[in-house]
């Protein structure tokens, strides 16, 4: 006995499949079939089914597909625009999908600049898909900016589409996220783009150029993409206590905390004690969901944990730094006291205006200068410095207030005696080698 399309009861289960997957267009009336199974069950399938199972309108804008038929089977695209109902032309629900066809390939220092230009290239792809070939899978991104760019239209002509794909770009972020005028002078002045003379290779697609004394300068235009990017990755989590931030250079340990008190998440400065993240018999064991890391050398310990679990990590790292286990890159100078406490800053307000929790026209009352390293000798030395001007504020205002001038009226005390001196008057000897006047009599000489 068969079991398939052409069974026994295989042609049943066939055309209600038909009938309940086409609730909209049905393909069969009055269709009424009953089967009997061994032992005696009965199953009756009726075209009343389809009135009954309402379709579910899950492929929307933004919904991350994998494809998986034609050129390009297997890949993973975002649904641009979506035809649920289908059109004239193709009567079948579709959807118009961008995706990556080619990503960067693995470049080396002994590359020429052609050839890093051209393996460092991201090649896209738009195609319109049925949606009996592709794959929704429970991510989804924020097309806003991208909705009304490609439409069904654009495959009209090749020219069209070639001109779709220039135009289209997967890192594209909304308007209100791009840098101002004054925060690439903030990122100017406190030298984020000045990076070492070391460069390593995972690092090059982020060097803008190398100068004459064979610094590299950092492209800020990839550091604020990045650090938009990584604002969004922290903004998704919903619990904040489950962003671990670490931070073993010592410039980065007042940015750290401070950046993990504003946005609610958990800091470890100083010595990162092994065995946090993967040995749960230790009193500071922790199950984090991100770990943000100040220094990809200093941090190592840490990021190396991360990967045993799997942990995502989002670290700033200057050229000279390992990309090794790390996930979200942010190109910046991490040496520097203002660049780590500016980055740490605009990371933190990109956070929270994305929560929701700080407009993006109103300024954050929080100072960057806040972020920045202090030096502990440095802070001693004003508090004493306040301390002793706030006991002696009355003292300092009447010595301010007092006539120095010792001419006129007599004064009485030292001052007095030093102004009645004659300082000019020569003394009776001049020689500092002659003896001067006999000692009296000492009662020890007796």
């Amino acid at each position: 006995m068969r079991h398939g399309p052409t069974g026994c009861y295989g042609n049943s289960f066939y055309l209600a499949w038909q009938a309940i997957s086409n609730p909209v267009e049905p393909r069969f009336e009055n269709f009424k079939a009953q089967k009997i199974f061994p032992g005696g069950i009965s199953f009756t399938f009726s075209s009343s089914l389809y009135t009954l199972i309402p379709m579910v309108k899950f492929i929307k804008a933004g919904k991350v597909v994998v494809v998986l038929q034609g050129r390009y089977a297997g890949k993973k695209a975002v649904v641009v625009r979506n035809h649920d109902e289908g059109t004239k032309d193709r009567p079948y629900g579709y959807a118009v999908v961008a995706g990556v066809e080619r990503s960067p390939l693995k470049v080396t220092r002994s590359m020429g600049k052609k050839k890093v230009a051209k393996r460092s290239k991201v090649k896209p792809f738009i195609k319109i898909v049925n949606y009996n070939h592709m794959m929704p899978t429970r991510y989804a991104l924020e097309l806003e900016q991208i909705k009304g760019t490609i439409s069904a239209d654009t495959f009209k002509e090749p020219t069209q589409r070639d001109e779709a794909k220039k135009n289209h770009t997967m890192s594209r972020v909304p308007a209100v996220l791009n840098p101002t005028e004054e925060d690439i002078q903030l990122l100017l002045s406190a030298q984020c783009h000045i990076g070492a003379k070391n460069v390593n290779t995972r690092m090059t697609p982020y060097v803008y150029k190398r100068r004459a004394d064979g610094v590299n300068l950092i492209n800020l235009g990839k550091t604020w993409e990045k650090l938009i990017f990584a604002a969004r990755v922290i903004a998704a989590i919903e619990n904040p206590k489950d962003i671990v931030v670490i931070s073993a250079r010592p410039y980065g340990h007042r940015a750290a905390l401070k950046f993990a008190k504003y946005i609610g998440a958990e800091a470890i400065v100083g010595r990162f004690t092994p065995g946090t993240f993967t040995n749960y018999i230790t009193r500071s064991f922790r199950e984090p969901r991100l770990v943000i890391c100040t220094d990809p050398r200093t941090d190592f310990q840490a990021i190396k944990e991360a990967s045993y679990v799997n942990i995502p990590v989002i670290s700033l790292a200057d050229t000279d730094s390992l990309l090794q286990y790390i996930d979200v890159v942010i190109p910046t100078n991490n040496k520097g006291k203002h660049a780590l406490g500016l980055i740490y800053w605009l990371l933190a307000r990109a956070v929270l205006r994305l929560r929701g929790t700080l407009d993006y026209a109103q300024a954050w009352e929080v100072m960057v200068d806040m972020f920045f390293f202090r030096d502990p000798e440095e802070i001693e030395k004003e508090q004493e410095a306040a301390a002793f001007g706030d006991d002696n504020g009355e003292f300092n205002a009447d010595l301010a207030a007092a006539d120095w001038n010792v001419e006129g009226t007599a004064v009485e005390g030292v001052a007095g005696i030093a102004a009645a001196a004659d300082w000019n008057a020569q003394s009776a000897s001049s020689d500092w080698a002659d003896d001067a006047a006999p000692a009296a009599p000492s009662s020890w000489e007796a």
